[in-house]
């Protein structure tokens, strides 16, 4: 049975949420949406409308669409995921774990959610927290470590030069000695120092 062209607009559009949740290309979705026919059904012009607005729009627009889609099951993880990951970039990282604590009770085993995690802990300075989502990335995703251990090195150093601060040399050499032992080019951490 052919199916009509409601109903080929209706999985396009399911295609195109999809697409930029796992994506994030958005030149795709752009190129999908200027093939919709359907011009009656108002329920697909609004969506068609809303992604063109992410599409070529700001990122206010994005947390709209996200804050919409997470009300379906199927898509709320990707959904507070990417809002996470949005506010952290925005340097709310109270409003980033919100999101990602969301997600985490629906998969808290993704390794782009942990990566989003180390860096709000960072910026909490949580460092139990950040200890914890790194052992559990050490021993899920190995390759996970190894491809961002510049980065993990850091939160590590910082981790240390706030213990330092703090007069507690003990978790001070600790942090640094993981520091180290997940980046040992000292030429990093004289950068990281400064």
């Amino acid at each position: 049975m052919a199916r009509s062209q409601e109903e080929k607009d209706i999985q396009n559009i399911l295609n195109c949420y999809s697409q930029l949740l796992l994506t994030g290309d958005k030149e795709i979705v752009y190129k999908s949406i200027k093939n919709f026919k359907s011009n009656t059904n108002k329920g697909l012009t609004k969506h068609k409308n809303l992604l063109l607005e992410i599409v070529v729009a700001s990122e206010n627009s994005k947390i709209d669409f996200l804050k919409i889609l997470s009300q379906y099951p199927d898509l709320k993880f990707y959904a507070y995921r990417e809002l996470a990951e949005i506010y952290l970039r925005r340097n709310d990282p109270y409003q980033a774990l919100s999101y990602a604590s969301e997600a985490s009770l629906i998969n808290e085993d993704d390794e782009k959610l942990m990566m989003i995690l180390l860096e709000i802990y960072t910026e909490l300075r949580n460092w139990g927290k950040l200890a914890y989502i790194t052992e559990k990335l050490e021993r899920l995703y190995p390759e996970v470590i190894e491809k961002n251990k510049d980065q993990i090195s850091f939160f590590y150093f910082k981790a240390s030069k706030d213990f330092l601060g703090q007069g507690d040399e003990q978790k001070s050499i600790f942090y640094l000695e993981k520091s180290i032992e997940l980046n040992n080019s000292f030429d990093s951490l004289t950068v990281l120092s400064q």
